[in-house]
Order: C-alpha cells, then structure tokens, then sequence
C-alpha cells in the first residue's frame, strides 16, 4: 500500500568521493530494485551535500537505508 506522505531518507555525500558517483550509485540502487522514488533532492547544508530521497512504501524505505545509511 502506498503512502499519501512519502518516508524520506538522508544520505551524506562524502566528501572524498565525487557527486556523481554517489548519484549513480544511489539510481542504480534504485534501478536495479525497480524503485521509483516519491522524491529525490540534493541539498547542500553546513558545508556539504545531502540527498533526501522520499519513498512511497516502509518496505522501500528500509530496504534502501539498508544499503546507503
């Protein structure tokens, strides 16, 4: 059952790794699992980057903070 409020998940980008890289990783993730986020948004906050990555269902959810957090 899909959710009307999508569970959102906070990935740090690290800082030695290149921003692409991290973005590829995270879509392939997704790709890989047949995931369609809600949302998909960087942010850059205190100095580094942040992805929130919203999630229509808990089992998405989990499964993805599994592998990236």
């Amino acid at each position: 059952m899909a959710l009307a409020t999508p569970i959102t998940i906070t990935v740090e980008q690290p800082i030695d790794r290149p921003l692409g890289q991290t973005m590829n990783e995270i879509r392939s993730w997704l790709d890989s699992k047949k995931i369609e986020p809600a949302s998909f948004k960087p942010i850059v906050a205190g100095g580094g980057i942040l992805f929130e990555i919203g999630f229509r269902s808990h089992h998405e959810a989990e499964l993805f903070q599994q592998d990236f957090v």
